[in-house]
C-alpha cells in the first residue's frame, strides 16, 4: 500500500457528510488530490488556492542539473512540487525519475507519493520533523558523506536541509525548482467566507502567507471555524500567524489530513 493510499477501511470509518471544507492549496478544482480524498469521504471541497506555483525566473540551472542527473547519487525532495518541477525539466531534456538510479529521499509521504506517482522508488521517506527529519534519517544511510546530492528547492526554502546535508559531508547542488507567488484575485475567497466553511485546510507554510493576504485583501476579520494543519511547518506558520491549530494528523500526506478531519467532524457537538 502506498503511504498515502485511502483503505476500505478509512473510507467506511470516517465520513464527511454535510462537512464544507476550504482547499487553500494549489490543485485543481475537481481533480486534486486534496479535494478528491475529502470527496471520496463525502465532504464538499472549495477549492480557492490562495498560491501559484511558477517556473525560476532563471531555468539556466536546473536545466543544466536535469542534463547531469545521472552524476548524482541522491536526490533530495521536500515538497511534491518539487517533485513535479524536476520531473517536467527532466521530460524536456528527454529523460525522467524513473529512468535513473538515483537514490530519493523525502520530506513526508505526500512527497514520496508524487516521486511513486511518476515511477520512482524512494529510498528514504522522512514523515517527522520536516528537514531536520530528513538529515537525521540520512545521517544513518551508509556511505553518505561525499556523495553528490541533488537539491531542487523552492526559491523561498530556508536553507536548513543545504546546510544540515553539507554537515554530512555530501556535495550537495542546489537548484531553485519552482517559486510560489501568493494568487492576485481574492474573489473566490471572498465568496468562500460568503457562503461559509466548515473546515480551513493548509498544507504549507506558502498557502498560509498567502492565505494571510488574500484575506486582508477581503477584508475579512472574524474567527476562523476548525483548522487543519498537514503537518510540523504548516502548524508553525500557523501559529506564528495567529491561528489556533485544530488538527494535525500523525502522518503529513492528504489522506491522513482528510481522515483527521474526519474524525473532527464527527466528535463534534451538534
Amino acid at each position: 500500500m502506498n503511504p498515502g493510499e485511502i483503505t476500505k477501511d478509512r473510507l467506511e470509518n470516517a465520513a464527511l457528510k454535510g462537512a464544507r471544507i476550504l482547499v487553500t492549496r494549489c490543485e485543481p478544482k475537481h481533480t486534486g488530490p486534496l479535494g478528491h480524498a475529502i470527496a471520496a469521504l463525502g465532504g464538499t471541497a472549495i477549492t480557492v488556492p490562495v498560491i501559484e506555483h511558477l517556473p525560476p525566473v532563471d531555468r539556466a540551472p536546473l536545466l543544466d542539473a536535469a542534463k547531469r542527473i545521472t552524476s548524482f547519487n541522491w536526490i533530495a525532495f521536500t515538497s511534491a512540487r518539487g517533485v513535479e518541477h524536476l520531473e517536467a525539466t527532466l521530460q524536456e531534456v528527454g529523460s525522467g525519475l524513473a529512468e535513473h538510479p538515483a537514490k530519493v529521499a523525502c520530506v513526508g509521504t505526500a512527497t514520496a507519493d508524487e516521486v511513486l506517482r511518476l515511477g520512482g522508488s524512494p529510498t528514504v521517506v522522512s514523515t517527522g520533523s520536516g528537514s531536520r527529519g530528513l538529515v537525521g534519517d540520512l545521517s544513518r544511510q551508509r556511505g553518505i558523506s561525499e556523495c553528490r546530492v541533488l537539491y531542487p528547492r523552492a526559491e523561498i526554502a530556508t536553507a536548513f536541509l543545504g546546510e544540515g546535508l553539507r554537515r554530512l559531508g555530501t556535495l550537495v547542488e542546489e537548484v531553485v525548482a519552482y517559486r510560489t507567488v501568493t494568487s492576485k484575485d481574492s474573489t473566490a475567497l471572498s465568496d468562500a467566507f460568503a457562503s461559509g466553511f466548515d473546515v480551513a485546510t493548509f498544507c504549507s507554510a506558502s498557502a498560509v502567507r498567502g492565505f494571510v493576504e488574500l484575506r486582508s485583501m477581503t477584508g475579512h476579520k472574524g474567527d476562523l471555524p476548525l483548522v487543519a494543519s498537514i503537518g510540523p511547518t504548516t502548524t508553525k506558520a500557523l501559529i506564528e500567524n495567529g491561528f489556533q491549530v485544530d488538527i494535525e494528523p500523525d502522518d503529513a500526506n492528504f489522506p491522513s489530513l482528510v481522515e483527521a478531519i474526519a474524525t473532527a467532524w464527527n466528535q463534534r457537538e451538534d
